[in-house]
């Protein structure tokens, strides 16, 4: 990962993850990678997430 180019997307389902630097990630025991202060935008609802911005209730 680059801390230039920290944006990665899904063609198929359309999410991308933004600012997934370096620094915003972290490595468990077995190599897997976990992300934390990224921004997931998922346009089609894919993780079947509401988007909390669109909704001030």
């Amino acid at each position: 990962m680059s801390k230039f180019s920290p944006s990665y997307g899904n063609p198929k389902t359309g999410v991308e993850i933004h600012d997934a630097h370096p620094d915003n990630v972290i490595f468990d025991k077995a190599g897997n990678p976990i992300p934390f202060d990224v921004l997931l935008n998922d346009p089609q609802n894919y993780f079947g997430m509401r988007d909390s911005a669109l909704s001030w209730e």
